[in-house]
């Protein structure tokens, strides 16, 4: 690989103030508007990507180098500001994404003043001096010659990100990271026991006249033990081989030694037996979950006939409830009325035994 130019940003600098915080102009609220492009000479080209202008709002007030540094920062439009020395004075340093097409035009509106300082066109008036110009990175790799706005790659190499730091020519390795297979192993090992623990509890618990998690434990456990998993026989074999065993209570144990034994000595049998293009042990693993959790998989039908459960149950309730609220206005009403005649016919000290009596059958 071999690094011609780095990627860089453009930078202008200002005219230079007595501080930082001395005002600038009459301290008029104004806006700069900042566009992205190309310059060639004198012409100055939009970038087709990102071709609208960035607003920055100057608030009356806050007319200082300082001032003006703060909204430029805090408006995330891609440009960053800050106050830098500048002999025995302050000068505003303003940078641009890194990039050819990154090249910026500035207009001001509002005080002339801030007109006078910031203004930057590169086709006409250039109120702010360039010190660095925009460019993008070359390189070649492999002899075939690439161009970045970036000197961070993502492309450039599948599945691998390329950080240039300088320019010259360097030989690249690419290998696989052993340290994050046995991490990723780890992980799922992890994640797997958690699982099991939550179903072994469920078993214990709450569904525990439920077959339902019993048969989720074996299904998942049937994926370790499946030779249709493996190209080395039996996936619980390969997986020993591996370090990899299962548990009485049904979790998986980790030899870190073997497993990283194993990596080492074949990295690519061992991701083949985890990720073999939805044939792996973990392809497998995630696709038995996702059916289990889709809109028609087993546990949604599970949650839907509770759901009917409840239903039911909580309409044989209301129906109970009304039966035994008309119930006690029955008992009610009688006793009202044995108590009117036993008025008339009985010693008042009779009525209220039989009033008691009703009310005994109360809820």
């Amino acid at each position: 690989m071999s690094v011609t130019q780095l990627a860089q940003a453009q930078v202008l600098q200002s005219k230079s103030q007595p501080s930082p915080d001395v005002a600038i102009g009459l301290g008029v609220a104004s806006k700069i508007s900042v566009e992205f492009g190309s310059t060639s000479g004198n012409t100055f080209t939009t970038n087709a990507a990102n071709n609208s202008a960035k607003t920055v709002v100057i608030p009356s007030g806050t007319n200082t180098l300082q001032g003006i540094a703060s909204a430029i920062n805090g408006a995330n439009i891609g440009v960053t500001a800050k106050v830098i020395p500048s002999g025995t004075s302050y000068a505003l340093e303003l940078n641009s994404p890194t990039g050819a097409t990154n090249s910026m035009r500035i207009n001001v509106s509002g005080d002339s003043a801030l007109q006078n300082l910031l203004t930057y066109n590169p086709a006409g008036v250039k109120n702010l001096s360039q010190t660095t110009s925009p460019q993008d990175a070359a390189l070649t790799i492999n002899g075939v010659a690439m161009s970045s706005p970036s000197n961070t790659l993502t492309k450039a190499i599948p599945g691998t990100t390329l950080s240039l730091t300088a320019k010259g020519t360097s030989e690249l390795v690419v290998a696989q990271g052993s340290a994050q297979m046995a991490k990723n192993v780890t992980n799922l090992v992890n994640a797997y026991n958690t699982l099991n623990a939550k179903l072994s509890t469920l078993q214990q618990g709450e569904l525990k006249a439920d077959g339902s998690a019993l048969r989720t434990q074996s299904q998942l456990k049937g994926i370790l033990t499946s030779s249709a998993n493996s190209t080395n026989g039996a996936s619980s074999l390969a997986l020993a081989k591996m370090g990899i065993t299962t548990q009485k209570n049904g979790n998986l144990a980790i030899d870190t030694n073997k497993l990283q034994a194993a990596i080492s000595s074949d990295p690519a049998s061992v991701a083949k037996l985890f990720t073999n293009g939805g044939t792996g042990i973990a392809d497998h693993l995630v696709s038995q979950i996702q059916a289990m959790l889709s809109p028609v998989g087993g546990l949604n039908k599970k949650v839907a006939a509770v759901n009917q459960d409840i239903t039911a149950l909580n309409a044989k309730k209301s129906s109970l409830e009304k039966s035994l609220t008309a119930q006690a206005n029955a008992l009610v009403k009688l006793y009202s009325q044995q108590n009117a005649q036993g008025s008339s016919t009985a010693t008042s000290s009779q009525s209220p035994n039989v009033g008691n009596s009703l009310l005994n059958y109360l809820p």
